[in-house]
């Protein structure tokens, strides 16, 4: 018998004892799956991450990476519960309550990636003898970058909300690597295999930020801060929200973000009048 015909058979009598009714079970509708949303937001310090964050479905488990940026959302009590990150062990140890179903969680938050690299970094440093602050090999690199992106994807995948916040990174195109990369982007500050991972892994990344607007009270100027988030597809900063094809409208950027706005836009439900309508509310015709 020749290697095709053998390796023919094989293929042949694998198919007829495969159960695949398991498997078959989980087919439905696509709009018939629980929605959960998975996000990442990044911006400097101090633009309304955590704020935004906080906005998801209550109550919310945010795993506090030595950021200590929770002043803002105070107010909400015990709607928020945070739990400050000393180990690595201690995210392992919260996924697996997670799992088991014994809370009334709905949203878990990363507060901020950038951090956890940090601590995913000082439990691998531990794991191979070696202290903080001693020289970190390629391998070690690697292994902490492979920690992230697995963890990252266990807590994506669990029945619950998943919001990532990160302080931003210009990352720079090494001169000839890649004609299409487009230079700089400002993304998440991590390691590229890790942004790389984890930016397409969420369904919507926005980018924080603080515009500056005047208006005129009284007979004088007035400049008042904006938080905002910016959504649309841009050249520069890296953005998504997945939304259906030809459905609502994408705005550049939403001025005081929550999780029901980036959900309008995600379902196809923002329109673009929205924006206009706004506009003539705060200055209407006299």
């Amino acid at each position: 018998m020749t290697k095709k015909r053998k390796k023919k058979l094989e293929t042949s009598n694998k198919r007829k004892n495969t159960d695949y009714s398991e498997v078959v079970k989980k087919m439905k509708p696509v709009d018939q799956f629980e929605f959960n949303l998975s996000a990442l937001l990044v911006g400097r310090s101090g633009t309304g991450k955590t704020t935004v964050a906080c906005t998801f479905p209550k109550p919310i488990l945010l795993l506090d990476f030595k950021e200590e940026g929770t002043d803002s959302v105070v107010n909400l009590g015990e709607d928020v519960m945070r739990v400050p990150i000393e180990s690595w062990d201690e995210v392992e140890q919260l996924y697996w309550y997670l799992v088991s179903g014994e809370h009334k969680f709905k949203t878990v938050v990363w507060d901020t990636l950038t951090q956890a690299q940090d601590i995913a970094l000082r439990k691998v440093l531990e794991d191979n003898n070696k202290s903080w602050g001693s020289l970190i090999t390629r391998s070690d690199w690697g292994t902490c970058a492979g920690m992230l992106k697995m963890w990252f994807f266990n807590y994506r995948d669990l029945p619950l909300h998943f919001v990532i916040t990160a302080q931003e990174r210009v990352h720079d195109s090494d001169e000839g690597e890649d004609e299409d990369q487009l230079d700089p982007e400002v993304g998440p500050r991590v390691m590229p295999s890790v942004a790389s991972t984890i930016c397409p892994g969420v369904k919507m990344a926005g980018y924080t930020f603080i515009k500056e607007v005047t208006e005129r009270k009284d007979g004088k100027l007035k400049k008042t801060p904006q938080f905002c988030m910016r959504v649309g597809p841009h050249p520069y900063y890296y953005t998504k929200i997945r939304r259906p094809k030809d459905q609502g409208f994408t705005p550049e950027y939403l001025v005081d973000p929550t999780y029901d706005s980036i959900v309008k836009v995600m379902k196809g439900e923002w329109k673009e009048e929205s924006k206009k309508k706004r506009s003539r509310k705060k200055n209407p015709k006299k």
